[in-house]
């Protein structure tokens, strides 16, 4: 019973008398950041002791972006996964009894934020926001708290301008992670990006 308790508390299908189902497998999402084989890798403790706490078989899954955790915490064909504000926001706009947050997570020094860390080049010649107006720049997905919803509210509360591409950029793209607006930026693809840190 204590082994079905703990399913039960970190399930996404609490639509439905889960006491009374048998849990056969347990499917947790990792969100993008990094490439996939790096976030599995980083993950297969997690996988190991769920997999032991639970006694069932345990799985990660790893989609493109932030969109394919939350689509399949909606859909049912992930359990579990660790979402910033803007990821469980969304999952919980489209369907409140789809999700019920149960762990946060504690980061080393005790607190439980990150910050978005907006950057470029050191050879760029940016220095400021002020140095990225007219130029490119990179957001990692539209459904991350640190690469996109924060500095999409704090970089137009300081230019007056929206994210629309030419508005104050010259062009705004989403690069498909943290990871990917990186090397974007060390690339020259973008003038600067937003990241975690």
């Amino acid at each position: 019973m204590k082994k079905l308790l703990a399913a039960v508390l970190a399930t996404t299908a609490l639509t439905t008398p889960v006491a009374a189902e048998e849990i056969k497998e347990f499917r947790i999402g990792i969100l993008g950041g990094e490439n996939a084989q790096d976030r599995l890798s980083k993950q297969e403790c997690l996988r190991e002791q769920t997999e032991e706490l639970l006694g069932v078989e345990t799985k990660l899954f790893a989609p493109a972006d932030y969109n394919g955790v939350i689509q399949g915490l909606l859909g049912g064909t992930i359990d579990m996964a660790w979402l910033g504000a803007s990821g469980y926001a969304k999952t919980y706009l489209s369907n409140p009894e789809a999700v019920e947050p149960v762990l946060v997570k504690v980061n080393a020094d005790g607190g439980f934020g990150y910050y978005s860390v907006g950057f470029a080049r050191k050879d760029s010649g940016v220095a400021s926001l002020e140095d990225l107006k007219g130029k490119s720049f990179g957001f990692g997905d539209p459904n991350s708290t640190s690469g996109y919803l924060i500095p999409s509210i704090e970089i137009p509360q300081v230019t007056g301008a929206t994210m629309d591409s030419g508005d104050y950029f010259g062009e705004v793209k989403f690069t498909g992670g943290h990871e990917q607006t990186i090397v974007a930026v060390a690339n020259g693809d973008v003038a600067g990006g937003v990241s975690w840190a």
